[in-house]
């Protein structure tokens, strides 16, 4: 596994080009993950957040997967 960090600043146009290391073989499936620490989101801002999540892929396998691990705990009576 190979993991590099790069920190920088969001530019005016949101837009971000990103360098990979010659030894990544072409075609080769990577991961890229944006992490934020955002000031106080404005409840439009988080609703626009909750609409991008819902059609990240990453985002609803992990809820398939949770859903499949308690489909048959949800099946039982309490």
């Amino acid at each position: 596994m190979f993991k590099t960090v790069q920190k920088i600043k969001i530019p005016r146009d949101h837009k971000v080009t990103i360098e990979l290391p010659k030894f990544l073989k072409e075609n080769e499936e990577i991961e890229i993950v944006i992490t934020a620490n955002p000031s106080e989101l404005t409840l439009s801002q988080k609703l626009e957040l909750m609409k991008m999540a819902a059609k990240d892929k990453m985002y609803l396998k992990d809820i398939s997967e949770i859903n499949e691990d308690f489909r048959y705990v949800d099946s039982v009576g309490w």
